[in-house]
C-alpha cells in the first residue's frame, strides 16, 4: 500500500522566509527612499550661497570725476556714493551733478539727478527721478524724470515728460533731444507753450541769484585734486 506524504509542514517555513524577505526589502527601499529625500533639502542659507554674487564689487564715495579736452577742464561728474559692478556698470543711489565748463574755465550748465546709473557697453548715463539741467548763462531749465547722456555723442534726450522754464516761455511736451550745453534742443512732442506773465518776469529778475548760478563766481572753478579721477 502506497503512503501519501504530507510536503505542507515542510514548506510552510521557506514561504514564511521569503515572506520576510520581502517585507524586509519594501521597507528597506522606503527608508532609504526617506533618506534621499531629505538629503535633497537643502538648507536655503546653503543655497543662497552657491547663488551667483551679482551685487556691487567696489564702493567709493565722495567720487569726482574730471573730462578734460586739450587739458582743460570741460566736465566735472560728482557723486556721494558710486557701487561698481563686474561687468564695468555704476549706479549712483544717492544722486550726480555734472558742471559743464566753458573755455574760460566758468561753469555754465549743470544736470543733477536724484538717482543714476552708467552702462558700460553703451557708454551712457541714465538720471532718474528729480532730473534737472540749468543753462546758468541763457537761465533756461529743464525738469524730466529720467534723462540720458552720452558723453561719445555729447548730447542730452529722454522719451519723458519734459517742462523747460524760459525767461519768457514755459515749454512742455513728450520727449526731447538736446546737445549736453543744453543751448540747442528739440521737443518731439510738444504739447503747448506758454507765455510768463510780466509780473512773474519781474518777481524773477528782482530774485537774487543762487551763488551757485551767479557765472562769475569763483565757486564754479573746481581745478581737480590729485585724487580726481581725469578722463
Amino acid at each position: 500500500m502506497s503512503k501519501a506524504i504530507d510536503n505542507s509542514s515542510q514548506q510552510a517555513p521557506f514561504y514564511r522566509v521569503k515572506r520576510g524577505l520581502v517585507w524586509f526589502l519594501l521597507l528597506f527601499n522606503v527608508f532609504f527612499f526617506i533618506l534621499l529625500s531629505s538629503s535633497c533639502q537643502t538648507d536655503p542659507e546653503q543655497l543662497k550661497a552657491l547663488e551667483p554674487y551679482n551685487g556691487p564689487i567696489m564702493k567709493t564715495v565722495n567720487i569726482q570725476t574730471v573730462y578734460r579736452d586739450s587739458g582743460n577742464v570741460k566736465i566735472i561728474m560728482e557723486a556721494p556714493l558710486q557701487l561698481e559692478y563686474e561687468s564695468g556698470d555704476q549706479y549712483f543711489p544717492k544722486g550726480i551733478t555734472l558742471n559743464f565748463y566753458n573755455d574760460e574755465g566758468l561753469c555754465y550748465n549743470q544736470l543733477t539727478a536724484q538717482k543714476a546709473r552708467y552702462s558700460k557697453i553703451e557708454n551712457l548715463y541714465t538720471g532718474t527721478g528729480d532730473v534737472v539741467v540749468e543753462n546758468i548763462v541763457k537761465q533756461e531749465r529743464l525738469n524730466t524724470e529720467e534723462l540720458n547722456w552720452s558723453p561719445e555723442e555729447q548730447k542730452i534726450y529722454t522719451e519723458k515728460f519734459v517742462t523747460i522754464t524760459t525767461p519768457d516761455e514755459l515749454l512742455k511736451g513728450e520727449g526731447l533731444t538736446a546737445n549736453q550745453d543744453f543751448t540747442e534742443y528739440k521737443i518731439t512732442f510738444p504739447r503747448g507753450e506758454f507765455s510768463i506773465p510780466e509780473e512773474d518776469k519781474e518777481k524773477k529778475n528782482n530774485t537774487p541769484a543762487r551763488e551757485d548760478q551767479k557765472t562769475d563766481s569763483t565757486s564754479f572753478q573746481k581745478p581737480p585734486s590729485q585724487s580726481d579721477t581725469v578722463i
